[in-house]
């Protein structure tokens, strides 16, 4: 199977939309989360870290691609490893998730994180 490059980033193909914000997780000036959504539910693949200490998010995403026939939503973040966080940090994911859900009108299990 061979790869092509398509010009135009993330929301090249037809029916993506992307968002970025300042969340003020690192500080107040630098967009530091966001969000690519499809209008259409469509298939998701990843590749996940073999370590055997994996961040909460790790295994939120790592979760919903072999569980989920399909996702909608990919939130994105930065300047925050989230890792060591235990069940709080999967909480975390969970929230993200529902607020995800809420902005885009999608399932709770559609949203990676």
């Amino acid at each position: 199977m061979a790869i092509t490059k398509i010009n135009g980033g993330v929301t090249a193909p037809k029916g993506f939309l992307a968002s970025g914000l300042n969340a003020g997780i690192k500080n107040q000036t630098k967009k530091d989360m966001a969000m690519v959504f499809s209008s259409t539910p469509c298939a998701a693949a990843g590749v996940f870290t073999t370590n055997l200490v994996k961040a909460a998010p790790v295994k939120w995403d790592k979760e919903i691609v072999t569980t989920s026939p399909y996702v909608q939503a990919v939130v994105v973040n930065s300047g925050i490893a989230n890792a060591c966080t235990g069940a709080e940090g999967l909480g975390y994911c969970a929230d993200t998730a529902a607020e995800a859900e809420e902005a885009e009108n999608t399932e709770f299990n559609e949203v990676t994180e």
